[in-house]
């Protein structure tokens, strides 16, 4: 991962490293990186990310967080903690 790129461009990377179709759908139209941090160093190097997903959707990821952790660990190359946030902002009209 190169340092110098935005959590926009982390997200679509991460949403390309999923490996089921349906899941990548929803999450790059109902879920958003909100942040991400390091922690550690060299070898005990590993991440927190706090993804911010629509409140409907959230079970559903919630289901599929392992998924999403292995598809952050293709994109980072380390262990990625992740945090999932509830947000009422996604609904359908974003989608349009």
């Amino acid at each position: 991962m190169k340092v110098n790129q935005s959590n926009a461009q982390i997200w679509q990377q991460v949403i390309g490293a999923m490996e089921t179709p349906s899941t990548k759908m929803l999450l790059s139209q109902q879920g958003k990186l909100k942040s991400l941090y390091s922690r550690g160093f060299f070898f005990w190097k590993t991440y927190q990310a706090e993804i911010e997903i629509s409140e409907k959707w959230g079970s559903m990821i919630q289901s599929r967080k392992d998924r999403l952790e292995d598809a952050f660990l293709k994109v980072l190359n380390c262990r990625t903690q992740i945090t999932l946030v509830s947000s009422s902002k996604f609904n359908s009209l974003d989608l349009f």
